[in-house]
């Protein structure tokens, strides 16, 4: 055996040593799969493939303008879980930093009381200059979450933009969470936000304005949407109050998209934007594969619609880009 054929056996090795700790359930594989997976490494796809999904998680996607306590909520909902005993597994998506290419904020701040806790698992991602919140690296953690045997799964969005809605595409319960503070419901409103949720949680309630944003809200959500009417609760994260209304609402909203068939329709929905969204990724690199050769189309100018049908129209390029490399 040349050395070579000797280095891809080690490597082989090492990867199916990865999968293995990673079946018995070992945190620092998992650790490190997310790593590979998020970083795009070597060998990603492979472990992707080779990841038994154990689970059917319930996902949860929070959302709200930066500054409404999402982290908060969340903790507290993590406890709330677990005193179910569930396995509760966080996708956390921060801004993106344009300096280090990495998230702004990170886990090690995120949730501390839970670090300790075998059932929990809470990690940070960059948003990255995907405009809607989240990244489409969600769809691969959400599998690997599974692979692991989380049956909750939490995504909290970094809450800004209009494309926030692409939450919606995700999870199964979407819930907003708004204070009484700054003008929250107007932003909201101005950015469609308004429209996605299925549970909206007044967080800071026990500051001045909050019962007034809670008729506005009431009045506003006063007729069902698909069988469905929208639950508007008020919760303090700092005091730990109304935690479990809020949970019994999720449960209530999980029982009515089970009980209403609507449930498929969520995983169906799922499915598709994954599939789009692995599609674009895997197209995208296969035209990375051909920049220069792209480059050297378009560089001569002209009409940039003309340019992309001269592009479809050269069946070399075309060719190589969908060869299977």
């Amino acid at each position: 055996m040349d050395a070579w054929g000797l280095y891809q056996q080690v490597e082989k090795m090492v990867l199916e040593e990865l999968i293995e700790k990673f079946n018995r359930r070992d945190r620092g594989a998992l650790a490190k799969i997310i790593s590979v997976v998020e970083k795009r490494e070597k060998n990603y796809m492979e472990i992707l493939k080779n990841i038994r999904e154990i689970s059917q998680p319930y996902i949860i996607g929070v959302t709200g303008a930066p500054g409404a306590g999402k982290s908060s909520v969340i903790n507290r909902l993590i406890s709330a879980f677990r005193g179910k005993g569930e396995k509760v597994g966080v996708i956390a998506f921060d801004p993106y930093s344009p300096f280090t290419g990495g998230a702004i904020l990170g886990d090690r701040i995120r949730m501390t009381e839970h670090t300790l806790d075998d059932g929990v698992y809470i990690r940070s991602f960059s948003a990255g200059a995907w405009g809607g919140g989240i990244s489409p690296v969600v769809f691969d953690i959400i599998r690997i979450f599974k692979g692991f045997g989380f049956s909750v799964i939490i995504i909290e969005t970094i809450g800004t933009g209009q494309s926030e809605i692409a939450i919606r595409d995700v999870a199964d319960t979407v819930l907003l969470i708004l204070t009484p503070e700054s003008g929250d419901a107007m932003q909201a409103m101005k950015a469609g936000i308004l429209e996605i949720p299925d549970l909206v949680a007044i967080n800071k309630s026990e500051i001045s304005g909050s019962a007034e944003l809670f008729n506005e809200l009431n009045f506003l959500y006063d007729k069902p949407r698909n069988g469905w009417k929208v639950r508007v609760i008020k919760i303090s994260a700092l005091r730990n109050e109304g935690i479990e209304e809020l949970v019994n609402a999720i449960e209530e909203h999980k029982e009515y998209l089970k009980k209403s068939g609507l449930i498929k329709e969520s995983n169906d929905r799922r499915k598709k934007t994954e599939f789009f969204s692995a599609l674009q990724e895997d197209f995208m690199r296969r035209l990375k594969r051909e920049e220069k050769e792209i480059f050297n189309l378009i560089k001569e100018g002209g009409d940039i619609y003309e340019m992309v049908e001269n592009f479809w129209k050269d069946e070399k390029i075309i060719k190589r880009i969908f060869e299977d490399k």
